[in-house]
């Protein structure tokens, strides 16, 4: 009988184990961050947010798009018509923001987030400006007044956890600057979970393959106009042949920046008078009419990620955004401009512990 009774209470303890291990693993908190400025910073944002969501065990809410300032359309773009959700959940549990909205709490018609979290950080009057853009924006959008049951507002980042536990929050809308996590690290890298949607991919490849033409490589290169005073544009011409004297493939060159018609565009024409050139005009009149320059650009980010070999500028987070997905991804040769030289920089992959 004792051994009998034994046996019973080793298999309690063991299933009172297995289900305090399940709950541990089931996320407890719903986690929505804000976004600063254009498309690709407002990508480091969210990248720093997968993070934070795995390391408090939270539900990662997808986050409203915005376009760039200088774009026309000023609508909300909703993450998931860009972005792959399956292919993001492989790294973290996500929930879509209109989902998310829904499963709130109501009271006088208002819809309430149990916490507002503001990390401490000097970035002057405009923090505000991306609150309200992005909590008034998503408020209008899905037909929902918002608000928060609590404020903790500009505390220390390393005391995130302490007061998010201590206010038993359940949703967190977390309000800080990607800048204010520069040495957040993780073992694995999220870039290498975050992908485009197959039709966007499907968009880029068809407007990729008339470059391609099966005469050989593409090179896809990042330059900024505005960057001519940084890098003087026989730099750039120097490190371009860099790549195609070293590779020796390279049968076509797209230049993504709008630069047609230009002194510009002859200049890096007569320098290479054996390989083919685009820029960002030649293709844009081949895709897809509905397509809006927000999404257009998007498109040729990934015709630039889809490429052979991809140069860019350190300068520009356009041009980031690519080098990272690249990168992380394993996705062939990525350089970036440097200074000087005729040496462009080799990107190579970090040790294992991801720095964002």
């Amino acid at each position: 009988k004792n051994s009998k009774l034994y046996v019973q209470q080793q298999l309690q303890q063991q299933q009172q184990q297995q289900q305090q291990q399940q709950q541990q693993q089931q996320p407890s908190s719903y986690l929505w961050c804000i976004t600063h400025y254009g498309p690709n910073n407002q990508l480091r944002d969210f990248i720093k947010c997968t993070v934070i969501a795995k390391q408090t065990n939270s539900i990662l809410v997808l986050p409203p798009l915005f376009p760039h300032y200088t774009d026309n359309m000023k609508a909300l773009q909703e993450w998931q018509q860009y972005y792959d959700i399956k292919v993001l959940q492989n790294f973290t549990q996500t929930i879509t923001l209109s989902n998310f909205l829904h499963s709130l709490p109501i009271s006088n018609k208002t819809s309430l987030i149990d916490c507002y979290i503001k990390i401490q950080f000097g970035y002057g009057n405009t923090e505000m400006y991306y609150f309200n853009r992005i909590i008034q924006t998503s408020g209008k959008h899905y037909g929902f007044k918002l608000d928060f049951k609590q404020q903790i507002l500009n505390i220390q980042r390393y005391n995130l956890r302490v007061e998010w536990y201590k206010r038993k929050c359940q949703h967190v809308f977390l309000h800080f600057h990607y800048a204010d996590f520069s040495k957040l690290q993780y073992p694995i890298s999220p870039w290498k979970y975050l992908k485009r949607t197959s039709f966007i991919q499907l968009i880029a490849k068809n407007l990729s393959l008339p470059m391609i033409n099966n005469t050989g490589k593409l090179l896809v290169a990042h330059l900024r106009r505005g960057d001519f005073t940084r890098i003087p544009l026989e730099t750039y011409i120097k490190q371009l042949q860099f790549i195609v004297d070293k590779l020796k493939t390279i049968k076509h060159i797209h230049i993504m920046t709008f630069i047609s018609n230009s002194t510009e565009l002859n200049y890096i024409l007569k320098s290479f008078p054996k390989i083919s050139i685009t820029c960002t005009e030649d293709i844009r009149k081949y895709a897809p009419k509905h397509l809006n320059t927000y999404s257009f650009g998007i498109v040729e980010q990934e015709i630039a990620t889809q490429a052979n070999m991809f140069i860019g500028t350190s300068y520009s987070t356009f041009s980031q955004t690519i080098i990272f997905m690249r990168r992380f991804q394993s996705l062939g040769p990525t350089y970036q401009f440097s200074l000087k030289g005729n040496q462009p920089t080799l990107v190579r992959n970090r040790n294992s512990l991801f720095n964002i």
